[in-house]
């Protein structure tokens, strides 16, 4: 854990530096730097995994976003 705090730290310092005091562009900037990995290891789970794979992707977006449900009761 402290290992994740640490990076997250450091991200967001980087962000804040580059940003060169705008607030809203240091939180975009944090936020797309600590989305990037997850967003690619996703992309290649799309595009290396079949069917299976891609449900099991988007039940765990959905799980770890809390995203709607469909009228099925299914997350959207």
């Amino acid at each position: 854990m402290l290992f994740r705090s640490r990076h997250f730290e450091a991200q967001r310092a980087r962000a804040l530096l580059d940003a060169g005091g705008d607030a809203a562009r240091a939180t975009e900037l944090l936020i797309n730097r600590l989305l990037h990995g997850p967003s690619q290891t996703l992309r290649e789970m799309a595009q290396g995994g079949g069917e299976e794979t891609r449900r099991a992707a988007e039940k765990l977006l959905a799980d770890l976003f809390v995203l709607p449900r469909d009228d099925e009761g299914n997350k959207t």
